[in-house]
């Protein structure tokens, strides 16, 4: 289970990054090359998301990041990106 600690609050794109604000004010960076779609998404298609406890979602986009994907969950491992945590 996920604490709410954890769980997204805010999205932003910097340069060539998505970048996760979580509750608890700990930052994720995920480069945007992971995540083609969303790479070659309009700045519109990016901000229609949703937020929830089990990750992020872009409806238009149909797009869904997983909470456990951004915290290296089991399928991160699976992934060629790993997160960085940044100091916030």
């Amino acid at each position: 289970m996920i604490p709410d600690r954890d769980r997204p609050i805010a999205i932003d794109f910097t340069g060539a990054d998505l970048c996760v604000t979580l509750a608890n004010q700990r930052q994720i960076t995920i480069p945007l090359a992971n995540f083609p779609v969303l790479l070659k998404a309009t700045s519109q298609q990016r901000a229609h998301v949703q937020l929830s406890l089990s990750g992020i979602y872009w409806p238009e986009l149909n797009l869904d990041i997983s909470l456990l994907e951004l915290l290296g969950g089991l399928s991160a491992s699976s992934r060629s990106h790993k997160p960085r945590f940044c100091e916030g």
